[in-house]
């Protein structure tokens, strides 16, 4: 198996945990990523969900050319 970033999360849910997680400067030790924020500061358990490729993270313009790509071949298809 593989974990998938960007990881996603209703934003109610993730707002709550990362608000409870900046309260205490402790409670952040440690933190590696958003569902290990959810687990820690909520009673939510995350579950696994089948991915998608087409689920990038954008973080260079070669990752906006990608995502342009994978919007317009899905316009096609609707």
């Amino acid at each position: 198996m593989q974990i998938q970033t960007p990881q996603a999360f209703d934003y109610e849910l993730i707002r709550a945990a990362y608000d409870r997680l900046f309260s205490k400067e402790e409670y952040q030790n440690g933190v590696t990523d958003d569902a290990m924020v959810v687990e820690s500061m909520t009673d939510c358990r995350v579950k696994m969900i089948p991915g998608d490729y087409r689920n990038i993270k954008i973080t260079t313009p070669e990752d906006m050319v990608l995502a342009e790509a994978f919007f317009t071949e899905r316009q096609k298809t609707c």
